[in-house]
Parts: C-alpha cells; structure tokens; sequence
C-alpha cells in the first residue's frame, strides 16, 4: 500500500512539473529537491544541526526553496536551511548544493571544492550527469525529467532508495 501510494505521489509531482509554465518551473523544482531528499540517505557521520540546501547563482529556485523551507520547516528530522551562492568560494558544506544554468562555468570548481564528500549535486544544463552531476533536471519531449548518476551517488556514498531511481533516466 506504501509503495504504491508514494508511486502515484512520484509520479503526480512529475505531471505537474511536466505541465508547469516557465514561471512556476523554480517552484516544481524544490517540490523535487524536497522528494529528492526524503529518498536519498546520506552517511551517518555527516549530520549536522541543519539540512542545508544551497543554491549558486539562482534567485528564483532560491526563493522557492525558502518558501518550500517555512512550508516543511524540517527534512530528514533537521530544520531546513537554505543559502544562496554567487561565488564558489563561498559554497560551504551542504547536503544539496543546486548548480543554475547561468553558473555551469564553475561546475568543475564546485565537483574539485567537494571531490569525495556526500553532497548531492544537481544541475540543469544537457550531459551534465555525464560529467559528475548526481541528478541533472532533463527536458524530454516537451516534459521535465531527471538523470540519476548511480556512480556518482555511490561515490559520494549517497544510498539512493529504488522508488527513486525507478523514476529517474539513470546514466
């Protein structure tokens, strides 16, 4: 009964997205980097007091993950805590560090800055979950997607629960 109610749920948030207008696309997206998270596991040595998202370089996602943040207020039992970014020298360890497209210049800065520590990293430019990206949001036939890099997540020692990866292009 779980499986298949979080199933419908899964695939209910990705209708909607697909479906979104490009002004609603930021909001979309940290309703799934908030889903990301509830099915992604990170080691338990690297807890912190807060579960903290960073964006680089994106006003839009930004706000919508801080609206998203007073909406949930906690995620994995830690109060939420977004941060925005506009130089990579100012990225400090995060569980989720969301790259923008107008910042995709510094992805491998970002990738070196955090080489072997468990942060998931998404991005939003085509290949690059080929290139290191753990999860890289994808457009297909005219619907929003996502690409799972299983090595990198692995890597990163991120476990990543099955429900998700059923839904993802996996690379």
């Amino acid at each position: 009964m779980k499986k298949s109610v979080l199933y419908i749920f899964i695939a209910f948030g990705f209708t909607l997205m697909a479906h979104c207008a490009f002004a609603q696309k930021a909001k979309y997206q940290s309703m799934f980097i908030y889903n990301f998270s509830k099915y992604i596991r990170w080691p338990d040595d690297y807890l912190q007091e807060a579960f903290i998202i960073t964006t680089y370089g994106e006003d839009k996602l930004n706000s919508a993950l801080q609206q998203m943040a007073k909406m949930k207020q906690q995620l994995n039992g830690k109060p939420i805590q977004i941060k925005r970014c506009n130089a990579v020298n100012e990225i400090e360890m995060s569980h989720i560090i969301y790259v923008s497209p107008s910042k995709i210049s510094d992805f491998q800065s970002i990738l070196s800055k955090f080489t072997s520590q468990p942060v998931l990293i998404i991005t939003e430019a085509p290949g690059l979950a080929e290139k290191g990206a753990a999860i890289n949001f994808v457009e297909q036939g005219g619907k929003i997607k996502f690409e799972l890099n299983e090595r990198e997540t692995d890597r990163r020692k991120l476990k990543v629960a099955s429900q998700l990866k059923t839904l993802a292009i996996l690379i």
